[in-house]
């Protein structure tokens, strides 16, 4: 269960960032630097779920 958690937060992190990175910034970053800021926040949130 918290595998399928953990990829659902990852997928939506990602979409999340892509969004902001292409429409609020008017940045391209590349999809790897995207892919690294997601996993980092997938990472923070899935320990702060598991203290709380």
């Amino acid at each position: 269960m918290i595998i399928a958690e953990a990829l659902f937060a990852l997928i939506i992190f990602f979409m999340l960032n892509l969004l902001c990175d292409t429409f609020l910034t008017k940045k391209e970053s590349s999809l790897k630097r995207l892919g690294i800021v997601s996993y980092v926040q997938t990472m923070i949130v899935m320990i702060l779920f598991s203290i709380f």
